[in-house]
């Protein structure tokens, strides 16, 4: 089983099917004990963007956004369940902000 974000275009039909690479194993959690792990990022083109995918916990991995960014994704599309709790907003702005703050290579 993987944690899966699908893409669809504008007539339904399906583009895109990204398995998420980095599984949540911390605070006492372990997605890898329900899921396996993807194997490579995903980009399509929707309403004529190039769009990289990711999930969740892959947002604390520049090297995948720089990666998607590289292949020629103009938009990042992230679904993600973050949970409350004191500064988790703030944790969340400053994950989603500038990635050259986030990798040695910058952008």
């Amino acid at each position: 089983m993987y944690n899966t974000a699908v893409a669809y275009d504008g007539t339904g039909e399906l583009v895109a099917s990204y398995r998420k690479l980095h599984l949540f194993d911390a605070f006492g959690h372990r997605e890898s004990d329900e899921v396996a792990p993807g194997a490579t990022p995903v980009s399509c083109t929707l309403a004529g963007v190039r769009t990289g995918l990711a999930i969740c916990y892959d947002v604390r991995f520049g090297e995948l956004s720089r990666a998607l960014a590289v292949a020629g994704a103009e938009l990042l599309a992230l679904p993600a369940a973050w949970a409350a709790g004191l500064f988790k907003e703030e944790h969340w702005v400053t994950l989603c902000g500038p990635v050259p703050s986030r990798t040695p290579c910058g952008w």
